[in-house]
């Protein structure tokens, strides 16, 4: 029997200008260094930052944001990744997530 990946829920950090896209749906991707093994399926907690890295009020702050698609390589920096992304919708997913929530705590 194959075992089901178990989600990774990642807390990242994101520049007001970039949240603002996010969140309106312009930007539907994120470019980063793979320092957290990103994997699609894995789901993303944005904080919002200001330009001195202090966290600010924005909506995109109480989101998750699934991904939805890995790219490495093709002319990314060695170590980089790009990845699709869409914001999470449904209550029972939620519901889900913060059970994972609450693991990741716990360990």
């Amino acid at each position: 029997m194959k075992s089901q990946k178990k989600i990774t829920i990642h807390k990242i950090k994101i520049q007001r200008q970039f949240a603002d896209a996010v969140q309106f749906g312009y930007k539907k991707f994120e470019i980063r260094k793979n320092d957290r093994n990103y994997q699609e399926g894995d789901i993303l907690r944005f904080t919002c930052i200001d330009d001195k890295g202090n966290q600010v009020y924005h909506p995109i702050n109480i989101r998750q944001y699934k991904i939805t698609y890995m790219l490495n390589g093709w002319g990314l920096k060695k170590g980089y990744v790009a990845f699709g992304i869409e914001e999470i919708k449904e209550d029972i997913t939620m519901d889900l997530i913060n059970q994972r929530l609450d693991e990741q705590e716990d360990e």
